[in-house]
């Protein structure tokens, strides 16, 4: 791509921006124009990045580059540009090296005196000689908040101890836009919202009675990052952004706001501060809305967080209902009154279902906190969404808010633990703000005074609401409790009993340790230990409870509740010591099972108690349905169908644990398991063994091969990839798998295998490891990349000496390979003959494009689709 910069009436164009001189200083002006409000709220943010979105991701061949040499060990490529950085995502940097190096990459800062940054991050160069892709995020030292600098220049740095650079070859960069979703994405102190980082914009439009301008001003500092910002007085220094907010009517300019934030001397400037200001003074009149602000440091970023116009009218046919999502994680529906709990924890919850939709048996999707959310909150299977542990949801993915955002809606995501719902996963899109914990865990009950304190000054009816906590959940980190609801006013269950010797502090230093060590050498704890653990947790939930309680009495002084559809749901249950287990890493009903219930507005179908399978996925397209909002290709199905008797189709839930090694498949009264990690498979009858406690494995054979066959519809994803199989593996050692670059790969999915992965040190690649549960003779690992065209390097290492497959012969017997694919020879197109010579064969199968029903899509050449035409059928 090139550059032109062409001269227009004094001032200096460039992507469609004016740079007005003023002095020695360059000011960006942006003028926004309102062409959209989606209904009642009208976001400045969406103009201001609509207008910046490049049409294209920016690509700069590496003759474009120039180089220079400054130390012996380090070679230097520039190259001089106007970008704005915070349009972008991340780079991809295409490089070949004949040596071993490091690479990482850096900018001129336009707006910072032209002082040069360099990435964190370094990336190891393959040293081969060939070209290979090395792809950085662009973001701050906190790995949260995005790049907001204009750069002058990109820079990449080679370093190489062996001072001897020769053999370099630059073949491109290219720039990756961001989604337009999840542009101006910041967060400071844990509150994350759309941003304007500009140092002076501008907003046209008419004022209407009763208009308030709301939005937030913030610094933000990369020292400190996005989180924990109160904490760190010491690294402030002498930061300071003044603010002002002016307003034009008819040429006179008058000053509504004004404002210097030095968060050295303010603790309350280290964190957003909100202002509301009333317009209702320039009602029924045309007026510029002017922000102005200097930051007088090099190393603080001042911001314009989510300003919006709330224009409150009473057209009721712009008015809906109130939503709010109340994910209550890892909460049994067994240990709830309303599902017939013998115990008092939940005598709030009791009395919702009484005037809610009660849901006897739904399901999670997957019993892993992100991925059941993301299927929570998109109504699509989890292999249809792309969340996993380390992958964000696919660019495509459209989430509730950003449906919802079209109808005038005010979204907002409050949750209790940080690290599952980051924005990097996708889970603000479509988001006013997101409230995340500075320090990783928030308690329920500050967590909700938020809530209520933004719903107070808010003022504003269309509102969605994703509430999520945390406090059921297992105590991971020492000194806690496995589960403590933290509050002495919920010990009513723990209370009654003694403290078991085994589960004191002393014997109990870390509970993540502990769970791991009783089912790794004891299997189970004894009844007691047990019984009191169960204690333990119904503390929690009452605690939950309480807290939800306390919400509903909020939402009924402020006239919300009756008008408002509240959904009560988890992401997953828990085992509590049955079948051996605890967590939430199996498939049985007490972890696969959660608690669904459905308040619709103004009592509609209250009361109701349904029995057919539902499942997280059908609770958007509920929600969807009830609006009148047209969707399609969701995996889930409209409640309300169901209540009414409307959907009768036969169904079956798919479920798989956190780390894909046990799944299960359960229809109205059938459920088979198979565990990859027991080298085990389970056929239960829930009418006649709702507990699973006999299996019917050897009973029930045409019916099982009913089920096994049919889960492979389920689990796998229907795009081009490649599938690493394992054949003729007679042990349980450990593999080890490295896939490069990882930013290629949009989803990998385990058959057979127990497979972790996560993103590899110091290295553009996806590091897992593979275990067998000796349960068939052919183990597959199947890795879908963006473009199959693409380089994908596909490394393998063992203990055990394997041969590899290709169209050569077989290899001598070795312990590590590297595919590099898509070399033709090193791939088959289908399963080849495998010798039986005892040893083990490593092999890559193409996967081919699957249409819906599961055939492979063919290309016809054009003279036999002229024939079937003429046969009428095209």
């Amino acid at each position: 791509m090139k550059y032109t910069w062409s001269k227009n009436k004094g001032c200096i164009m460039f992507n469609g921006h004016i740079n007005i001189k003023v002095g020695i200083k360059v000011l960006f002006i942006s003028v926004l124009f309102l062409s959209e409000s989606y209904g009642l709220v009208i976001r400045l943010t969406d103009k201001y990045w609509d207008d910046k979105f490049p049409n294209t991701d920016l690509s700069i061949p590496g003759e474009q580059w120039q180089i220079k040499q400054d130390r012996p060990d380090r070679i230097i490529f520039e190259h001089e540009l106007q970008a704005d950085l915070s349009l972008y995502k991340r780079i991809k940097i295409e490089m070949g090296s004949n040596k071993a190096a490091s690479i990482r990459w850096g900018w001129r800062c336009g707006n910072k005196d032209g002082q040069d940054f360099f990435s964190e991050e370094n990336l190891s160069l393959i040293a081969d000689s060939k070209l290979h892709q090395y792809t950085f995020e662009m973001k701050y030292l906190d790995k949260i908040n995005p790049i907001v600098d204009k750069a002058s220049k990109l820079i990449i740095e080679v370093v190489n101890k062996e001072k001897d650079n020769k053999g370099l070859q630059l073949k491109n960069v290219e720039l990756v836009r961001h989604l337009p979703s999840e542009l101006g994405q910041f967060m400071l102190n844990g509150l994350c919202m759309n941003c304007i980082p500009e140092d002076a914009w501008t907003f046209n439009t008419k004022i209407q009675k009763g208009d308030r301008l709301l939005l937030y001003i913030g610094m933000y500092n990369p020292k400190v990052g996005a989180l924990s910002q109160k904490k760190h007085e010491k690294e402030w220094n002498e930061q300071r952004s003044n603010f002002s907010i002016d307003v034009i009517d008819n040429g006179e300019k008058e000053n509504i706001y004004e404002y210097q934030i030095n968060p050295m001397e303010k603790e309350d400037d280290r964190e957003w501060r909100f202002i509301e200001l009333d317009l209702s003074k320039f009602a029924e009149k045309e007026v510029q809305i002017i922000f102005t602000k200097n930051t007088a440091v090099m190393d603080g970023y001042g911001l314009w967080g989510n300003p919006v116009i709330i224009r409150n009218i009473d057209d009721i046919e712009k008015q809906h209902p109130p939503v709010f999502i109340i994910s209550c994680d890892t909460m049994r529906a067994d240990h709830l009154l309303p599902y017939g709990y013998r115990l008092p924890t939940s005598p709030n919850l009791d009395k919702f279902a009484k005037e809610a939709v009660l849901f006897e048996r739904a399901y999670t999707t997957r019993t892993f906190t992100p991925v059941a959310h993301m299927s929570l909150l998109t109504g699509l299977f989890p292999k249809n969404h792309g969340v996993n542990a380390e992958l964000p949801a696919y660019d495509h993915v459209k989430l509730l808010g950003e449906y919802l955002k079209e109808l005038g809606y005010y979204s907002m995501g409050l949750v209790g633990a940080t690290t599952w719902f980051l924005p990097s996963r996708g889970y603000m899109r479509g988001m006013d703000k997101f409230y995340y914990p500075p320090e990783y865990l928030r308690d329920v009950f500050p967590t909700q005074e938020i809530l209520k304190n933004e719903i107070k000054r808010l003022k504003y009816d269309n509102l969605f609401v994703f509430l999520h906590n945390y406090d059921v959940h297992t105590r991971m980190l020492p000194p806690a409790t496995i589960y403590s609801s933290e509050d002495a006013r919920f010990f009513s269950f723990s209370d009654l009993l003694e403290v078991p010797e085994l589960l004191t502090a002393e014997c109990m230093p870390n509970p993540r340790s502990f769970f791991n060590h009783i089912q790794a050498t004891l299997g189970k704890l004894d009844f007691y230990e047990n019984l009191y653990i169960n204690a333990l947790y119904d503390d929690c939930v009452a605690k939950v409870d309480y807290a939800i309680g306390d919400l509903f009495h909020f939402l009924k002084e402020q006239d919300l509740y009756d008008k408002s559809m509240i959904i009560i749901v988890a992401d997953h249950g828990e085992a509590l010591g049955e079948h051996g287990r605890y967590e939430h890493v199996d498939v049985y009903e007490h972890t696969a099972r959660v608690p669904m219930m459905i308040k619709f507005p103004n009592g509609m179908y209250a009361g109701k108690r349904i029995e057919s399978l539902v499942s997280l996925e059908d609770i958007v397209p509920t929600i969807l349905g009830y609006l009148n909002v047209n969707y399609e290709n969701l995996d889930g199905v409209s409640l309300s169908d169901i209540i009414e008797g409307k959907y009768t189709i036969p169904r079956k839930i798919f479920i798989q644990n956190q780390f894909q090694n046990e799944e299960a498949l359960i229809s109205d009264r059938y459920k088979v398991i198979c565990s990859f990690r027991e080298s085990k498979v389970s056929f239960f009858d829930l009418l006649q063994d709702p507990l699973e406690c006999v299996n019917l494995f050897d009973k029930e054979d045409i019916l099982l091969k009913q089920f096994l066959e049919e889960m492979n519809s389920y689990r796998f994803f229907n795009g081009e990839g490649w599938v690493v199989e394992v054949k003729g593996k007679k042990t349980k050692i450990t593999d080890e798998v490295l896939i490069c670059p990882g930013p290629n790969i949009i989803s990998v999915i385990p058959d057979n295998i127990m497979f972790w992965y996560k993103k590899a040190e110091e290295m553009d690649c996806l590091y897992g490891t593979i275990s067998y549960p000796q349960m068939a003779d052919t183990y597959s690992l199947y890795i879908y990349p963006k473009d199959m065209k693409q380089e994908l390097r596909i490394g393998f290492r063992s203990s055990e000496k394997f041969k590899v497959l290709s169209h050569d012969g077989s290899s001598e017997l070795i312990n590590e390979y590297e595919f590099v694919l898509p070399e033709r020879y090193l791939y088959w197109e289908n399963t080849p003959n495998i010798p039986n010579d005892g040893n083990t064969y490593i092999l890559i199968r193409r996967k081919p494009l699957m249409s819906e029903n599961g055939r492979k899509e063919v290309e016809l050449p054009e003279d036999a689709i002229f024939n079937i035409r003429n046969t009428g059928y095209l």
